[in-house]
């Protein structure tokens, strides 16, 4: 049985070498930046991280933002604070504002909402890649990251089941300071 699986696992290598190998000149030809999405629960300096790495790839920024359709209520008061910690910021560095579009989610599911935003954006611009950056907490210490990240993780996976081919999902790590309890 162990001869059988390490005989197993060496074809699975070999068939993604051959799947994966290339023997060309790389096609750097009609290259475009990609219109890159951040998914901002409250504005923070982990969403500025992302946001600046996020102008970095591409001037076409897409923040994205979820609440519950429930409450008619701004919950974390993002659209409150975006016209003057963002677009305004984003004006004066001679930048185009990043466009907040909060979507509203029955019962608080907030990945579903994100996943199919991503998705239509998809459908809308079959010529361009899509970028999603995914703002993540990193704690020093192993029982925190329980604590954290649950959803981020969630919604790559499952963008990387639903996408295609050209959804690109990237992390944005926050290195929290070890000085806390």
């Amino acid at each position: 049985a162990m001869i059988l699986l390490m005989v197993s696992i060496r074809h699975h290598y070999e068939w993604i070498r051959r799947e994966t190998e290339k023997r060309s000149p790389a096609n750097l030809r009609g290259l475009r930046a990609p219109l890159v999405v951040v998914p901002i629960q409250y504005w923070t300096r982990v969403a500025e991280k992302a946001l600046r790495f996020a102008y970095a790839l591409s001037s076409e920024v897409h923040a994205v933002h979820v609440e519950p359709a429930i409450a008619n209520e701004d919950m974390h008061g993002l659209r409150q604070v975006w016209g003057k910690f963002v677009k305004q910021a984003a004006e004066q560095a001679g930048l185009r504002p990043p466009e907040l579009f909060v979507l509203e989610s029955p019962y608080r599911f907030v990945i579903s909402p994100i996943i199919e935003y991503v998705l239509g954006l998809e459908r809308q611009h079959p010529e361009r890649m899509i970028a999603v950056l995914v703002p993540e907490l990193v704690e020093r210490r192993w029982f925190y990251y329980l604590l954290h990240n649950q959803r981020s993780n969630a919604l790559k996976v499952l963008l990387y089941l639903k996408g295609t081919k050209r959804i690109i999902v990237i992390n944005v790590p926050w290195y929290v300071r070890e000085d806390h309890t």
